[in-house]
């Protein structure tokens, strides 16, 4: 199978599921053949707030996924990121660079984004030094942004004006229809954006600062790094 063939010779497993509705199932079949093969370590990437009683979908599933690796007998390492910077060129370059506009179901609410090289920077450390067997991290940014706020951030690193459109979950429903995404998806990303709204992304954790002995990337510096992808 491709799982044999991609476990060969391997003896440290960084788990990263795609965001599916099968994710549980494919954490399922990566554990059993980590298994089957005697790895020795595995280090989860999770979500902030994964829990298998979660009111998100995507919270349960991760919660349900850090169970199948916490029982599964291998020492494990469970990083649970906010939101990643990323995001914002995944998502929103598009219309960033046509438009100079964003659109976004998330109201005022604030989020701890995190650069998704400081997520890599701990899981390097945990799957390569003793000392992160058992232990769960939590790894957000050290400020809390609203989506106005990174337009602010946007239009400052870029020199040009970035505006942000909060739109309503219904506009973002048919939007993201109109983009053929699975219904699944569809109502997954709007429970996350109603998680954003309500407040509950906007915590700031010192895990990466314990970590690491130093503070996150902050968005200034992650706008600047991606200014190409991003005008």
């Amino acid at each position: 199978s491709t799982d044999e063939n991609a476990f060969k010779g391997v003896d440290r497993l960084f788990l990263l599921t795609p965001f599916d509705n099968r994710m549980v199932q494919f954490t399922e079949q990566l554990v059993l053949e980590a298994q089957r093969v005697g790895v020795k370590h595995i280090v989860k990437l999770s979500a902030m707030g994964a829990d298998t009683k979660s009111s998100l979908v995507a919270g349960r599933w991760h919660g349900e996924a850090e169970k199948l690796v916490a029982e599964s007998g291998i020492p494990c390492t469970i990083l649970r990121p906010n939101m990643f910077m990323q995001n914002i060129v995944t998502f929103f370059a598009d219309s960033i660079c046509s438009e100079g506009k964003f659109y976004v179901p998330a109201g005022e609410g604030k989020v701890t984004f995190i650069d998704a090289r400081d997520i890599a920077r701990v899981a390097v450390l945990a799957l390569t030094k003793r000392g992160y067997s058992d232990k769960i991290y939590t790894i957000t940014g050290s400020e809390a942004l609203s989506f106005s706020d990174v337009a602010k951030k946007l239009s400052m690193g870029l020199g040009q004006i970035v505006s942000y459109v909060a739109v309503t979950p219904d506009q973002a429903r048919e939007s993201m229809g109109q983009a053929r995404m699975p219904s699944w998806m569809i109502e997954a990303m709007l429970e996350l954006y109603g998680a954003v709204r309500a407040g509950h992304l906007s915590v700031v954790f010192k895990d990466y600062e314990q970590v690491m002995g130093k503070k996150p990337t902050a968005f200034a510096e992650f706008v600047r790094d991606y200014k190409p992808q991003l005008m």
